[in-house]
């Protein structure tokens, strides 16, 4: 049963990417020469393609001519890690030990509970980082749309990325095509 499920997530996945190949083709075929393309995630859709000859962009499933392009903020946010605390506490088993004997002396059985019950407990307290703290890029650009005026742009810990992005649509806006 599980390799059926593993079989068609496979075939599922071998047909997107091949609606992504085709779908770029289609595009590239439209709009001319693809000047640049900007990988964000797996899929097309999560993409930034520029056709400079055509004047278009595509960014993340749509199509822009430059000149919808209004301007571009390049704006970081830091993320802190997560940490927790792991608190160790265990007891001397000699110390256990000696102390139910001389409790079992005094007073029998109740009094051999009683002494290992007075045994000294050591407790350590560790602090464990399982993230550290990084920088999340976020690219802003605003579009001539009122349907989608800003495109939100997330570039987990690629600052040479999202640097060169913000650089690409600020040369676009400039150029005013």
């Amino acid at each position: 049963m599980i390799w059926i499920i593993v079989i068609i997530v496979i075939v599922l996945f071998l047909i997107a990417v091949y609606a992504d190949v085709s779908k770029a083709s289609e595009l590239d075929e439209r709009y001319g020469p693809l000047t640049k393309t900007y990988t964000i995630g797996t899929f097309l859709d999560s993409s930034i393609r520029i056709y400079e000859e055509s004047h278009k962009v595509w960014i993340m499933g749509e199509i822009y001519d430059f000149k919808d392009i209004l301007s571009v903020t390049l704006e970081t946010e830091t993320k802190k890690g997560q940490s927790r605390i792991i608190a160790t506490t265990s007891t001397d088993t000699l110390g256990t030990i000696g102390r139910s004997m001389v409790g079992k002396l005094a007073g029998g059985n109740t009094g051999a509970l009683i002494g290992a019950g007075t045994a000294k407990k050591k407790t350590v307290i560790e602090q464990e980082t399982i993230e550290d703290s990084h920088v999340v890029y976020i690219l802003d650009i605003k579009i001539d749309n009122l349907q989608r005026p800003v495109i939100s742009i997330k570039l987990e810990d690629n600052r040479d990325q999202a640097i060169e992005l913000y650089s690409v649509f600020d040369l676009i806006i400039k150029r005013g095509n």
